[in-house]
């Protein structure tokens, strides 16, 4: 048996109430046979399609959507700062339209990951004894106070995402996360929410590396309120992106936050805060969402 096909086993039995296993021995049913859509046989059991099958995805993104507007949605300045291509991936037009938002112009002063500006900005090949040597000052120069003239063009990269990463800082402070959930069909085949992608999640986390340089240069410039804004900034985009549906949302807000925790520190040590500054610090982490709860997360999005 594949893998794929015993975790199919694995997520139908989860789906199914208690009992309806031996129910399910007692009574086969023949391979023609269809299944009576019910409680006693599906996790949700609207709304349906024209052939009558449950559309997963629809009662996903009503679920994950309660409550949320696109004024108060971290998501909708997410990808205005990331515009319709994240990762050279394109979100579709229902994507959008599901935010309550214009899909982006494909031109637009969005965020460039480090990659896109050593190639298309640096004209730095991939083979250049250099490329190797920036994409290595990015780690450090998210873990310790620098300045300019220590990595330049960590500097110039940080200044071309000045706009894109302002308005990422001012979705983090939108109290709600919502990115929804489009699956996109194969060949012949109804789209399946196993099929989903999520490039705006892998590309913030090239977002939050960004924000941890850019409160260490920063820091190593004396400017202390920006440097904690960048990092608090970071921390919200974690736990916004840790609120997704999906297991992988969470795990890359795990990932962010443990990214994060050089940052912290040195910025503990060098901005030597008095106390009630580090209260204050407490505080705004203790004000953001709550860390990603991953049983949930199993019983809905990854059930579904």
């Amino acid at each position: 048996m594949t893998r794929a096909a015993a975790c199919s086993l694995v997520l139908v039995a989860m789906s199914l109430p208690a009992g309806a296993e031996d129910a399910s021995r007692a009574a086969p049913r023949s391979p023609a046979a269809s299944i009576h859509i019910s409680v006693e046989t599906t996790f949700v059991t609207e709304p349906l399609s024209e052939d009558g099958c449950v559309e997963f995805a629809a009662a996903l993104n009503r679920q994950l959507s309660r409550g949320v507007t696109p004024e108060n949605n971290a998501a909708v300045l997410f990808y205005e700062a990331l515009g319709p291509l994240p990762d050279s991936v394109e979100q579709p037009e229902e994507f959008f339209r599901l935010l309550g938002m214009p899909r982006p112009l494909d031109e637009g002063e969005y965020f460039t990951d480090l990659r896109s500006y050593l190639e298309d900005v640096a004209q730095i090949a991939p083979g250049d004894v250099r490329w190797q040597q920036i994409q290595s000052s990015e780690s450090r120069a998210a873990s310790r106070p620098w300045m300019t003239a220590d990595y330049p063009h960590i500097a110039r990269w940080l200044a071309l995402n000045e706009k894109p990463l302002a308005l990422i800082i001012k979705g983090t402070e939108r109290p709600r996360y919502y990115s929804p959930v489009v699956p996109r069909a194969g060949r012949g085949r109804r789209a399946a929410l196993v099929g989903v992608l999520l490039p705006g999640v892998q590309v913030c986390r090239g977002v939050a590396r960004a924000l941890a340089a850019r409160a260490m240069l920063r820091l190593g410039e004396d400017h202390l309120d920006a440097a904690w804004e960048d990092l608090r900034g970071a921390h919200r985009l974690a736990r916004h992106i840790g609120s997704g549906a999906f297991l992988i949302e969470g795990l890359v807000g795990v990932a962010i936050e443990a990214y994060l925790s050089e940052a912290d520190a040195a910025f503990l040590q060098f901005a030597h805060p008095a106390p009630e500054q580090i209260v204050g610090y407490l505080r705004d982490l203790q004000a953001m969402p709550p860390p990603p709860d991953m049983s949930a997360k199993v019983n809905l999005g990854e059930r579904l």
